[in-house]
């Protein structure tokens, strides 16, 4: 009983880490989220900032312009995609973690369960002994 409570409490101890490896990994495609919306957020205040007077400007300057603002499309387009991508891999880490904590869950009931047997059955001996022990007094005075 007691080998497979050690080995259950190792398992439980691989566990938790794999939970707590999932966990950061979790945070950190969070944050790479965030990142994302933030830059597509910035890049669409720039398009809208970036702007010429069309009254005093020369077509080479217009064109300048139309081509800056292709160019961030792109760049947002981009981070519009990666973002997309990101979420997708954000979902099957939450995925992975919700089976790793329920795999942790599971050894964590069941060396609970062992643990609880182990100690009925220890407390089971010490009554019996208990229980050996006055029957042996209870013995000795009726010969008396």
């Amino acid at each position: 009983m007691k080998a497979l409570i050690d080995t259950l409490a190792h398992l439980q101890r691989i566990r938790q880490k794999s939970v707590q490896d999932k966990t950061v990994e979790l945070a950190q495609q969070k944050q790479q989220c965030t990142r994302f919306d933030n830059n597509i957020k910035a890049l669409g205040m720039l398009m809208q900032k970036t702007g010429v007077d069309i009254r005093e400007t020369s077509a080479s300057a217009l064109k300048n312009v139309a081509g800056y603002k292709g160019s961030l499309q792109r760049v947002m387009n981009w981070q519009e995609e990666e973002l997309a991508l990101a979420h997708i891999k954000q979902s099957h880490i939450q995925a992975s973690l919700v089976t790793a904590a329920c795999q942790e869950k599971v050894v964590a009931l069941t060396l609970d369960e062992s643990r609880a047997s182990r100690d009925a059955q220890q407390a089971v001996k010490q009554q019996k002994a208990s229980d050996d022990v006055a029957i042996q007094c209870w013995m000795r005075r009726l010969e008396r």
